[in-house]
């Protein structure tokens, strides 16, 4: 059971180490949409490209774009999005992902999942 344990493990840090890297690719390619079309299925798009063991879904994927009260506002589509990247130079936006693995060996309380990673970066 330990040696399977350590194995479950090694496999979450692998699919850590995955997402996060999807999900820093997936910011910078958000920030850099400005003016461009379809920026959130860019975004998804990233997932798909580095994630491509992982079953990663837009429910899954959260985009956030900082507005000028300075709130964080999600964007669900291409044209939300574009809209408040337009309005948004030198704010924030953000990219989180959900990653809902499991682990069968290991105790509840000692479980890394979900897999939460959160990203942030400054529109240009």
């Amino acid at each position: 059971i330990i040696l399977a344990a350590i194995a479950e493990w090694g496999l979450t840090l692998y699919q850590y180490h995955i997402l996060s890297t999807a999900n820093g690719s997936a910011v910078r390619q958000l920030i850099i949409n400005r003016g461009f079309p379809n920026p959130y299925n860019n975004v998804i798009s990233e997932y798909t490209s580095w994630a491509k063991t992982l079953d990663v879904t837009a429910s899954q994927v959260t985009v956030e774009i900082q507005n000028a009260s300075n709130a964080f506002t999600i964007c669900t589509n291409d044209s939300t999005c574009g809209s408040l990247l337009d309005a948004a130079a030198g704010k924030s936006a953000r990219v989180t992902v959900n990653y809902p693995c499991t682990m069968q060996f290991t105790p509840q309380m000692a479980s890394p999942c979900p897999i939460v990673i959160s990203t942030t970066g400054l529109v240009e």
